[in-house]
């Protein structure tokens, strides 16, 4: 029996440091080429009327496999947004909303997270907002991908004394937008997007 014992344990050393591929007539290279190769899922939807939270929810689920760190979502009812985020899967994240009804709107982004860039600390958990000097939630995003000049832009801003929050990149976009609104919120993102 020991030596069976033996046996096994020299034929599992040959895949210790080997990736398990899916099919094993495929070289490691064909298998990295298809492998999922994601980015943050980013949800978005509008309506002239109010939807009910669970359509976001369905949304964020949808794009679950995208990032399963953290999820978050922002609504905009009346005129005011509305933020929750936290670390976990879709269905955890919601199953903590007390009251659903602030959370419905005619419109919603959601995110779920998968880091590519900054740390994996809650700050970091998007959609972002900024608030105004009124303590109200004025402007939310939630951004996919990296920027190549953030370092640059954010070096640029806080020499200006905006403050930085998180440490991920898409926060750049954020205060960018903050800065520029007093051209309009349109003006403020053409202002933003010819920075980046």
């Amino acid at each position: 029996m020991k030596s069976l014992d033996i046996h096994k344990s020299e034929y599992l050393k040959q895949f210790e440091n080997q990736v398990y591929g899916r099919n094993l007539f495929r070289t490691q290279e064909e298998e990295r080429l298809d492998a999922p190769n994601e980015e943050c899922g980013i949800f978005g939807l509008y309506s002239d009327n109010d939807l009910d939270t669970f359509f976001s929810q369905f949304g964020l689920f949808a794009l679950q496999h995208r990032g399963q760190e953290a999820c978050g979502i922002s609504v905009l009812k009346d005129g005011k947004i509305t933020n929750m985020k936290d670390e976990g899967l879709v269905l955890d994240v919601y199953k903590d909303i007390q009251e659903p009804e602030t959370f419905m709107g005619n419109s919603a982004i959601g995110h779920t997270r998968y880091t590519t860039a900054g740390d994996k600390k809650k700050y970091n958990f998007q959609p972002f907002f900024a608030k105004n000097e009124y303590d109200q939630i004025i402007l939310s995003i939630a951004h996919n991908g990296n920027l190549t000049n953030a370092k640059e832009l954010k070096a640029e801003l806080e020499a200006e004394g905006v403050v930085f929050r998180a440490t991920s990149d898409s926060e750049v976009i954020l205060r960018l937008i903050q800065k520029n609104l007093d051209l309009g919120l349109r003006g403020a993102i053409r202002a933003t997007m010819e920075k980046n």
